[in-house]
């Protein structure tokens, strides 16, 4: 895939050479200008008297070779726009069967983080603190105002480069702090709870289990040999996969743009010879498809055995599945139902129709019969439209300029068909397959990072109404263990007050809420 800047009108698009359809309809568009002159010589203005035409024998109006252009440019443009149709249905199915597969792949780590086995490092439930709702907290994470630009660029979702964080602090003054009486209150983990698995020696050790990392794992693989098999279907050629690296660079869109190359010569770009199965294998090679934790042996080998395109995607697709199941059944996705694990194979299964769908497209080529009369359609238009320019103008170069252009125009319309109508293979305009499986991914590994950072909140400080900030040096289990005595605690006092009692309690703790309200409005 070529990215490229719109520019000023276009313009800057005009010089581009790499991966244009403008180079192929070089050779058609000049000899149509030398066909121009030929007619120029045979069918001179003597021809054209005031009575009417007389050009060619049996030819009395040059209207009736408009029909045949008019005919020939319908035959270009249907086959232009099924390419499109083809390279955008081929766009659709790549990003479905990706969406698909990693539905199923993270509704399975949400299921799985709900066993047992992670009990210890799980945040408080709201369910288990009703007590809370009657203090009118938030979850609000700022104040409900307009954000300054300093507030909007520290709450980027992107990383934001250091030099500019100083310039925009150094610009604005500092905004004012949140008002924390009513904002739910908690140190948070940005470790999303799985440090709390490990010993403080291996805190800078921690993994995620065994369990997603083979899922994400698989899941990655899968999709890595499902692109391999789109944008290679020869038995024998070059389809590498390779360890992907979390937090490297994305792999570039176009490899020529990467590598400072062309992979194609521009002479054969000016012939329209598209790339051969030799150049197809060293791009192949020189763009691996990367999967996260690598490839073994074992799977490589059993991969080989596999004969077919279909037969290597399937077996991938096997093997993922049959871990969610087996996995699911023996207790890895906690106590769902086997109804909702039953869901997230018919993700896996959507995800084949789709990977299917994009298979069709790279392996059923465009109908031959439409592309040979489309073929025929531009040796047509190359012979007629300098006649039609010959006829029709006085001015030699406003009919060389007219040739050349129209011609220029309709076969350029055929190469771009040409070039679309299989987007797996026919580089540059290729879809960025690498691209996709980096940032597929990426965002495996990400979902794999625990609970969310807010919700170990500290619910005995807001119980206490002390409002306070939960000390990062405190952990988790100690927090856990004082909120499930304070809660119980409360509980069994509560149930030994009388009614005038608990009036008289809960008017204190009201009065305790006025006061904290007036001392932080001073």
């Amino acid at each position: 895939m070529i990215e490229y800047g719109k520019g000023v009108f276009g313009v800057r698009l005009l010089f581009q050479i790499h991966g244009s359809a403008l180079t192929k309809t070089i050779i058609p568009s000049l000899l149509s200008v030398v066909l121009y002159f030929v007619f120029l010589h045979m069918y001179d203005k003597d021809n054209k008297t005031e009575q009417g035409y007389e050009g060619l024998p049996g030819l009395e109006h040059p209207y009736a070779v408009g029909v045949l252009m008019t005919g020939a440019s319908f035959l270009i443009v249907f086959r232009a726009n099924f390419g499109y149709e083809r390279y955008w249905e081929a766009c659709g199915s790549v990003h479905n069967m990706m969406s698909k597969w990693l539905d199923a792949s993270v509704h399975t780590i949400v299921f799985h983080m709900q066993c047992s086995h992670f009990d210890e490092m799980k945040p408080p439930s709201f369910f288990d603190h009703p007590q809370l709702m009657k203090m009118q907290l938030t979850v609000d994470r700022q104040n409900l105002k307009a954000p300054s630009i300093k507030e909007s660029v520290l709450k980027s979702i992107n990383e934001i480069d250091s030099s500019i964080l100083q310039q925009v602090i150094d610009y604005e003054s500092e905004s004012e702090e949140m008002d924390g009486s009513s904002i739910m209150q908690g140190g948070g983990r940005l470790d999303g709870g799985w440090g709390l698995l490990y010993s403080q020696r291996d805190y800078v050790k921690m993994n995620p289990s065994l369990f997603l990392q083979e899922l994400i794992h698989l899941s990655s693989l899968c999709v890595a040999v499902a692109f391999c098999t789109l944008r290679n279907d020869v038995e024998g050629v070059v389809s590498p996969l390779c360890a992907f690296v979390p937090g490297s660079p994305w792999p570039n869109a176009d490899l020529d743009k990467e590598t400072g190359c062309k992979h194609r010569y521009l002479f054969w770009d000016i012939l329209g010879v598209h790339d051969s199965q030799l150049e197809r294998t060293k791009y192949n090679a020189e763009r691996p498809m990367p999967v996260i934790g690598g490839v073994s042996d074992n799977e490589i080998n059993r991969l080989q055995k596999a004969r077919g395109s279909i037969a290597k995607t399937q077996l991938v697709w096997y093997w993922l599945s049959e871990l969610i199941t087996r996995e699911g059944l023996e207790g890895s996705c906690g106590n769902v139902g086997t109804p909702m694990l039953s869901r997230m194979l018919q993700f896996l299964s959507d995800g084949m129709v789709h990977y299917n769908h994009a298979r069709k497209i790279m392996y059923i080529p465009f109908p031959f019969p439409h592309a040979q009369i489309s073929a025929l359609s531009i040796l047509i238009i190359v012979v007629f439209v300098p006649f039609l320019m010959d006829q029709y103008t006085s001015v030699t170069w406003v009919g060389v300029s007219l040739t050349f252009f129209t011609v220029l125009c309709l076969s350029g319309l055929h190469e771009v068909a040409r070039e679309l109508e299989n987007p797996f293979r026919n580089v540059p305009n290729d879809i960025p397959l690498c691209t996709l499986l980096a940032m597929y991914s990426e965002a495996l590994i990400s979902v794999c990072s625990g609970y969310h950072p807010d919700h170990y909140f500290d619910t005995n400080n807001h119980f206490n109404n002390t409002l306070r900030p939960q000390s990062s040096s405190r952990t988790y289990q100690e927090s856990q263990n004082e909120i499930h005595n304070g809660t119980k605690m409360n509980e069994k006092k509560q149930n030994q007050l009388t009614v005038t009692e608990r009036d008289q309690y809960e008017s204190k703790i009201r009065e305790l809420e006025k006061l904290l309200a007036a001392a932080q409005r001073n």
